[in-house]
C-alpha cells in the first residue's frame, strides 16, 4: 500500500480548513476536500473537486473565499476557480500547454502561476483572481517555478534555472519596477 500525504490550508474568510490528499495511485474518492470548522453541525468534509480527472495544487487565500486549483478536465493542466455558492468550476486558463502551481495573493485578488504557454521549461504569469489580464512576469530560457507571494503583495519570489547549471536559485520579482 502506498504512502498518502494530507495537505491542509485554512482560508480565514471561508471559515472553511481545505483537505488535499496526494497519493502516487489513483484515489478513489475526490482528492480535494472542505471540511467546516468543528463547531458546525455538518463536520463532514465535502467533496469540491469531484470527477475522473487529476485535480491537485488548490491555494486558498485568507482573505477571499475563492479555490483555485489545477485540474485535467479540460485535457491538458489548466487552473479552474471555485466559489463557495457556485459547485461549478470556473476554467481560468484555456490554452494548450499546461499551467500548475498556482498561488493567491493574501487579498485574493490576483494569482500568480507557472506557464508553459510561451516556453515550455515555465514562466511566471500573472492574472486578476477572475481570470481576467493574463500575462508573462518572466520570458525567459530559464525554468521559472514556484512562485510565491510577499506578504504585501509588492513582490514575488521563484526558483529559477538556467539551462547547464546545477542547481537552482531563488529570485525576487518587484512587481512595480518588474
Amino acid at each position: 500500500m502506498k504512502a498518502q500525504k494530507t495537505i491542509i490550508h485554512w482560508s480565514r474568510t471561508l471559515g472553511f480548513l481545505l483537505l488535499v490528499n496526494c497519493s502516487s495511485q489513483q484515489l478513489s474518492g475526490p482528492s480535494i476536500l472542505l471540511v467546516p470548522p468543528e463547531q458546525s453541525p455538518f463536520y463532514q468534509p465535502v467533496p469540491i473537486a469531484t470527477g475522473p480527472f487529476d485535480e491537485f495544487q488548490p491555494t486558498l487565500s485568507p482573505n477571499s473565499p475563492n479555490i483555485v486549483f489545477v485540474s485535467q478536465q479540460g485535457g491538458n493542466l489548466d487552473l479552474y476557480r471555485l466559489l463557495p455558492n457556485n459547485p461549478a468550476p470556473e476554467r481560468l486558463t484555456t490554452h494548450s500547454t499546461d499551467d500548475t502551481e498556482p498561488k493567491l495573493s493574501p487579498s485574493g485578488e490576483f494569482i500568480v502561476w507557472v506557464s508553459k504557454a510561451s516556453d515550455v521549461k515555465g514562466d511566471i504569469w500573472l492574472m486578476n483572481a477572475d481570470g481576467t489580464e493574463a500575462h508573462p512576469l518572466t520570458d525567459r530560457k530559464t525554468s521559472d517555478r514556484s512562485p510565491i507571494w510577499h506578504p504585501n503583495e509588492s513582490s514575488i519570489f521563484f526558483t529559477t534555472r538556467s539551462v547547464g547549471e546545477r542547481f537552482e536559485r531563488i529570485e525576487q520579482l518587484d512587481l512595480e519596477t518588474g
